[in-house]
């Protein structure tokens, strides 16, 4: 192992955690959030929270504070959910069973339902995700992350990513037309202050009746969509790809599909599975 590990990996955050008993947070805390998120929802005990590399951060004791009750807090380092979640036993209120710590790596959320969230929060775990990434909008983690995060917030549901991360991560956020983004900015007089990006859960447009649809086969590195053509001539088919969406003509009626995340279009290949009408 190396003398220094990288803030992307368990090890480093591991180490970090094993003696911390206390809340900390990295530069900014719970309450720099607090306006701007209360600007975006009203305090609910249905409201259903996805709290994302929660650390020992105080996020969940200022949502609890302010009126929300169901709180999932999920972590890839266990000795982080094993600390935060005996700290919660000990300390909190009465009626908090609402409250949960899972480990889990924001990259792959596949243990957690569809549509299960109304909300989601992270405070620089994107950044720590993607440090060593040399793009956000194509580095594979941070695309299994966002996409991980569409598929479970519910309808208008809404994101909240609090990074250091500007042009960058905007392209990553805006990817694949998974959400609408704002870009808003952490009050205060320091001349470097973090942004939060407000992403809200677009749901796919309806097709047009009659449309050509494609069959999509995803795995964790490439995306593979096929169009049966039937009877009808390859000519009367016109197919252009971009690095998020896809545009293809049938018979002169076009349509458009966002991609589930950012594509290599220089890497991108087309070909007939059999031979059909000129």
């Amino acid at each position: 192992m190396p003398d220094r590990c990288s803030a992307d990996s368990l090890e480093y955050w591991e180490d970090f955690y094993e003696d911390r008993r206390s809340t900390y947070d990295t530069l900014y805390g719970y309450e720099d959030l607090r306006p701007l998120l209360l600007s975006l929802v009203r305090p609910s005990r249905q409201l259903r929270v996805l709290h994302v590399g929660c650390g020992t951060s105080n996020v969940t004791q200022g949502l609890w504070r302010d009126g929300f009750r169901q709180i999932l807090n999920i972590d890839f380092s266990q000795v982080v959910v094993k600390l935060m979640s005996e700290r919660w036993v000990e300390k909190c209120p009465d009626d908090s069973e609402g409250v949960q710590w899972r480990h889990m790596d924001l990259t792959d959320l596949s243990q957690l339902p569809a549509a299960s969230f109304d909300l989601a929060i992270e405070k620089f775990t994107l950044d720590a995700i993607l440090c060593e990434a040399k793009e956000d909008l194509t580095d594979p983690r941070g695309v299994a992350a966002l996409h991980g995060l569409h598929r479970v917030l519910a309808p208008e549901g809404l994101f909240l990513s609090v990074a250091w991360g500007a042009t960058r991560r905007q392209a990553l956020l805006k990817s694949g037309g998974l959400f609408d983004v704002e870009v808003h900015q952490l009050p205060g007089d320091a001349p470097q202050r973090p942004w939060v990006y407000v992403c809200r859960k677009r749901m796919p447009m309806p097709r047009p009746s009659g449309t050509l649809q494609p069959v999509l086969k995803q795995t964790e590195d490439a995306l593979e969509l096929v169009w049966d053509l039937g009877s009808m001539p390859k000519s009367s088919f016109q197919l252009d790809v971009s690095a998020n969406e896809l545009r293809w003509t049938q018979a002169g009626q076009s349509t458009t599909m966002a991609l589930p995340f950012a594509i290599d279009t220089d890497s991108a290949k087309a070909r007939w599975l059999q031979a059909g009408p000129g």
